[in-house]
């Protein structure tokens, strides 16, 4: 079987966890005996960047180009709301990504195609694979169809940058644009209801992967063998992501022989570490990968991830229990369907940063080291 993925960004070229789940799906697939090939984008690396390149990734085929756009989706934080705007618009419109992914798909010819983040390689996409009668399954991996922004921030629900005339206009492009798959996978159940209320998909088959098996999400992780020390926040460094009000709460709850440690990179990584210059329990590390990271899950007693927008299911999260480490999260998206409060970790308010404090004191005393919260402090 000749199986096909279309992603906006592939490795090296990474954002955050959907592009793990794209690689280990496609390497899943090629061990499992099928024909793999990938389709995907490349920053502009000149003129010869227009035309798509195959190489060969782990024994993966791996096309990549830019498509003709102001910027790559991996840069749209250098640039301003207008050149945002222009961007949306002509990735609606990418004929020379359409044709390009066309002129591929004739020559791989694939049995099925399966496409996850699709913004940035070009909004056509689902009408080719239509009009070229392909299988295709859909994986949502956040909200990115739902709203410009791709981000959804708790309080700013009802705000303008969701429910204006043009963001009503976004949402009726895009879902004209997108039709219906015969397959949309979520990675939790919130974000296909969010999509089923936005009226997405409404000719397809919905369903719901989980990230881990049922027996890492049974697992029970509390109380603890020893007093929790290290805890560690691992992601992209975004105000978004709620990073400063982890070290509010930090501060607000912190006792000694406790460190804070943040594990990533981002556009917030320079004001992060002004911030805590003066806060010795608190170590920023930056990016880190392969057994440098692994080396931190060991070290981990807590993951800290209470984050400030809706998110679907955050691939953190699945690591955390992966490795064993329970975690805390916000009360918002798809994170809560993973955390069993006593069991595995903390459900709070997103943004409560007396909450958030007030929890993690409990936890660095011991108070949670002997008996299981019953609930939200």
């Amino acid at each position: 079987m000749r199986v096909l993925f279309i992603t906006n960004l592939f490795p090296p070229y990474t954002r955050g966890g959907a592009e793990a789940v794209v690689y280990d799906d496609a390497l899943r697939a090629a061990k499992d005996g099928a024909d793999v090939s990938v389709i995907t984008t490349c920053p502009w690396n000149g003129w010869r960047s227009l035309w798509p390149q195959m190489e060969i990734l782990d024994g993966l085929r791996v096309w990549r180009f830019f498509p003709l756009n102001v910027y790559h989706t991996l840069n749209d934080h250098q640039h301003s709301r207008l050149a945002h705007v222009i961007w949306h618009i002509a990735d609606f419109f990418n004929f020379h990504s359409a044709l390009t992914i066309f002129k591929i798909l004739s020559r791989e010819k694939p049995d099925r195609v399966i496409t996850h983040n699709l913004k940035g390689i070009g909004m056509l996409t689902p009408w080719i694979l239509r009009r070229q009668k392909i299988p295709h399954t859909h994986f949502l991996h956040d909200v990115q169809l739902v709203t410009p922004s791709g981000l959804i921030i708790k309080g700013a629900e009802e705000s303008s940058e969701h429910k204006s005339p043009a963001a009503n206009l976004f949402r009726l492009m895009t879902r004209r644009f997108f039709g219906s798959p015969e397959e949309v996978t979520g990675f939790s159940s919130w974000v296909n209801d969010l999509h089923t209320s936005a009226k997405f998909f409404p000719r397809s088959k919905f369903s719901v992967r989980r990230m881990l098996a049922p027996e890492i999400l049974d697992r029970v992780l509390l109380p603890f063998s020893k007093p929790a020390r290290n805890f560690f926040y691992i992601g992209q460094i975004e105000k978004h992501k709620g990073i400063f009000e982890i070290v509010k709460a930090w501060r607000a709850g912190r006792s000694g022989g406790a460190r804070l440690h943040f594990v990533g990179d981002g556009s917030a990584f320079d004001e992060l570490r002004k911030m805590t210059m003066s806060d010795g329990d608190i170590i920023l590390h930056g990016r880190k990968t392969g057994e440098e990271l692994e080396e931190f899950w060991r070290q981990a007693d807590v993951l800290v991830a209470p984050s400030l927008c809706y998110e679907n299911s955050p691939v953190v999260v699945a690591e955390a229990l992966r490795h064993s480490v329970p975690m805390i999260v916000s009360d918002i998206g798809g994170a809560p369907e993973m955390v069993k409060i006593g069991r595995n970790g903390w459900i709070v308010e997103a943004g409560n940063v007396k909450q958030i404090g007030d929890l993690l004191q409990k936890i660095i005393v011991g108070e949670f080291s002997t008996t299981y919260p019953q609930d939200i402090p």
